[in-house]
């Protein structure tokens, strides 16, 4: 009975430690597919983190060049302005001057 019995369990114990071997690679497996996961879900973040900043870099840009074309705008129409002001104020004394008069 004993040999019957070892002939039995032999092979049991080989598809018993097959099915444990293969047991431990799946689970690898999975861990090395969770892992792959996580890094690709973490450059995705990354790319549209970096996608999301390029855009607020340009919009920035944009306002920039915007508040530099009105800042000279507004410089030249200050300085028309006060040219204007001096041309008439000289118009105003060459007037009321006696020399002209």
């Amino acid at each position: 009975m004993e040999e019957r019995e070892r002939r039995i369990v032999s092979p049991l114990e080989i598809q018993l430690k097959k099915l444990v071997s293969s047991t431990a690679e799946k689970d690898k497996q999975i861990q090395d597919l969770q892992c792959n996961v996580t890094t690709q879900t973490q450059e995705i973040r990354a790319g549209d983190l970096q996608a999301r900043l390029n855009k607020k870099e340009a919009e920035i840009h944009r306002l920039q060049e915007e508040l530099s074309k009105l800042a000279h705008t507004i410089s030249t129409k200050e300085t028309k302005a006060n040219l204007h002001r001096d041309s008439s104020t000289q118009v105003r004394y060459n007037q009321t001057d006696p020399q002209w008069g």
